[in-house]
């Protein structure tokens, strides 16, 4: 019997709570098409308006879910001893978790971390641009203290920061994850000065060259193309920071940041966004409209995106591939790069002011860094007012560089402006499960990398699908992780893997 046959014939139970999820599920998608456009099109001025529609949806849909008809049917759940199909458990275990989240919170608490994520994101933005902290922390000092209002909301056992990484990665703590950003800064640092020397004989200038920002956009939406995005259902847009939105597996928008001397970031965002684009189009269309039409978590979203950015578009059999066609946008700017200056260019180690466009090996130390300061500040042992100075400082403790603009520094990411404290981490889990996942990858198609220099990406787009993308949020991160390699969490695929691709930077 398939998912759809038992949404017909199963209890009237799973047809009560699957009505409910509908509504609530296209409430959200909703409001997240109001947030796409108001990171991509919405003019400025629209802001107080906009905010006054994200609360109504957001009110609605926390109504909804905490109405009497979704205590009952939490309460039927809980009693409930059937459930013998996973679609079944599924959606049970995803509508008590929502619900029980969802009951934790106050409706005035909702309404007022909306209105402020939607005028702190205004006011970052221009915070950004005019390079003045100013403008932005008033409101990143209320939406803060919102997240440590929240966390104790949720409730946690050792630190409030607990209760917000849940939100993105369920059953990782800080504690937990502590000694393996560690083992990672560790072993970072342990190769970093070798892969610096190495590097400092590599020439990228090439990237840095003036490369139109039309040209770049197009060549982009190609990339997307060939691995596989279906812009049926999905488009790609410009942003100031390149992100995913998905309102279903039928609605997928990417953006993506372009550069003009800069070449690097329109093709990568976009490998990486369409990394993400993969996911949300491939999950099973049994699951539309449900709490299951969305990723494992955070941090297998991630890993599927940097699996595509940072593993497949850095080998060097996708250089041999890729040059050629990048050749027919910029034939005169790259006329004397071969295959092996490309890929060493795109995967040259140096310290990078910007996350998203450092290299593989010192990408980690970004993250590290957000996950101290976040974790800092929800324990109140920093202030909002002082995130610049620490900002700065934490960066030259682990780069020895200070940022010279706001833009470079603490104002780079739109995280914060969101209220998204506990995201960061996932982008450090992503690496280590991408790493886990292509070993895995590799086992089961020997030749994955032949394929990949032939721009065959199908073989890579259908095995995704089929051990990942299908399930959606049928199982948990740890779960799916155990199902796919057979292994429990484990850092050392991702170390013998970075080791592996600095060796190569000398060939």
């Amino acid at each position: 019997m398939n998912t759809l046959e038992i949404r017909k014939q199963n209890s009237p139970l799973l047809q009560d709570v699957l009505k409910l999820m509908y509504i609530i599920r296209d409430i959200h998608n909703s409001a997240s098409l109001l947030g796409w456009d108001q990171e991509t099109y919405m003019p400025t001025g629209s802001v107080n308006a906009r905010a006054s529609q994200l609360v109504t949806l957001e009110t609605i849909a926390h109504r909804l879910l905490t109405s009497k008809k979704a205590r009952i049917l939490a309460e039927k759940i809980e009693q409930y001893n059937g459930g013998s199909n996973s679609f079944e458990k599924g959606i049970y275990r995803t509508f008590l978790k929502e619900y029980n989240l969802a009951v934790k919170l106050p409706q005035k608490f909702v309404e007022k971390f909306t209105k402020a994520r939607t005028y702190a994101i205004e006011s970052w933005k221009k915070a950004r641009q005019m390079n003045d902290y100013n403008i932005f922390e008033k409101d990143f000092d209320y939406l803060t203290k919102l997240k440590i209002e929240q966390a104790n909301y949720y409730g946690f056992s050792e630190n409030p920061y607990d209760a917000l990484i849940d939100l993105y990665e369920p059953g990782m703590t800080y504690s937990f994850l502590l000694p393996y950003f560690e083992e990672i800064k560790e072993e970072t640092r342990n190769i970093l000065d070798d892969a610096l020397r190495v590097s400092s004989l590599i020439n990228d200038k090439f990237l840095y060259d003036y490369y139109d920002n039309d040209i770049q956009f197009t060549m982009a939406r190609q990339i997307c193309e060939k691995m596989g995005f279906d812009f049926y259902y999905g488009r790609l847009d410009k942003s100031i920071h390149p992100f995913t939105t998905s309102f279903s597996r039928k609605d997928v928008r990417l953006t993506v940041r372009v550069i003009e001397r800069d070449l690097r970031s329109s093709i990568f965002s976009a490998i990486h966004e369409a990394g993400h684009g993969l996911y949300e189009q491939n999950i099973s269309h049994e699951y539309y409209r449900t709490f299951l039409e969305e990723g494992s978590s955070y941090g297998i979203h991630e890993s599927q995106s940097l699996l595509w950015e940072k593993i497949i578009a850095r080998t060097l059999e996708f250089s041999n591939w890729f040059l050629p066609i990048l050749k027919e946008y910029f034939p005169s700017l790259l006329k004397n790069v071969t295959s092996i200056d490309f890929f060493k260019a795109i995967n040259k180690i140096s310290k990078s002011f910007m996350r998203t466009e450092a290299d593989e090996l010192t990408y980690n130390l970004h993250i590290i860094m957000r996950f101290e300061i976040e974790n800092d500040l929800l324990n109140q042992k920093i202030r909002v007012r002082d995130i610049p100075e620490i900002w700065n400082q934490k960066f030259y403790d682990y780069f020895s560089l200070r940022p010279v603009s706001l833009r470079e520094g603490c104002l780079q990411d739109i995280h914060w402006a969101q209220g998204s404290f506990g995201y960061f981490p996932t982008y450090t889990l992503g690496k280590i499960y991408s790493a886990m996942i292509w070993k895995k990858l590799q086992e089961d198609i020997p030749d994955v990398l032949n394929n990949i220099e032939n721009g065959n990406f199908i073989l890579i787009k259908n095995w995704l699908r089929e051990n990942i993308h299908q399930y959606g949020k049928l199982y948990e991160p740890q779960v799916l992780m155990k199902m796919i390699t057979g292994k429990n969490f484990d850092v050392g695929d991702y170390n013998q893997y970075i080791r592996k691709k600095i060796s190569m930077l000398s060939i």
